[in-house]
């Protein structure tokens, strides 16, 4: 940025702005030959599950836990794009986020695709609000 009050001068001496686009548009994190099977994270799933266990491995929660649902803008086009007119934003990536309710600490996430969303297969017969609790729940029902 090159506001004086959040700028960080030290990012432009050692990258430019058209090299950080240029590594940005090469940038890959999974490889196209494979088979997605479905999955509309595919390309960015290994991300998902290295910060899902590294959320869940870094913290102990205590007892009070609390799920939220989150509306991630986004404006361009996208297959899972929800539309919950009761938010402020409209449009966007619907998250559910487990957190502690004391710390706010993120414990556990799941990114709402539709049909294909990565629920636990042992809940596939209940509704859709108690398979995202009994999924981010799961771990700490045992």
């Amino acid at each position: 940025s090159t506001d004086p009050l959040i700028e960080t001068p030290i990012f432009c001496t050692i990258l430019s702005q058209d090299r950080f686009l240029l590594l940005m548009r090469m940038l890959h994190l999974d490889d196209n030959s494979l088979e997605n099977g479905g999955d509309k994270l595919y390309k960015i799933r290994t991300v998902i599950e290295t910060l899902r266990r590294k959320f869940s491995s870094s913290y102990a929660p205590d007892q009070n836990l609390a799920i939220d649902e989150s509306l991630m803008l986004w404006k361009g086009r996208l297959g899972f794009k929800q539309y919950i007119p009761s938010k402020r934003k409209r449009f966007g990536i619907e998250i559910f986020v487990l957190c502690d309710s004391d710390t706010g600490i993120v414990l556990d996430f799941l990114i709402c695709t539709g049909k294909g969303t990565n629920y636990n297969p042992e809940y596939d017969e209940s509704q859709t609000s108690a398979k995202v609790i009994q999924t981010l729940m799961q771990p700490y029902l045992e």
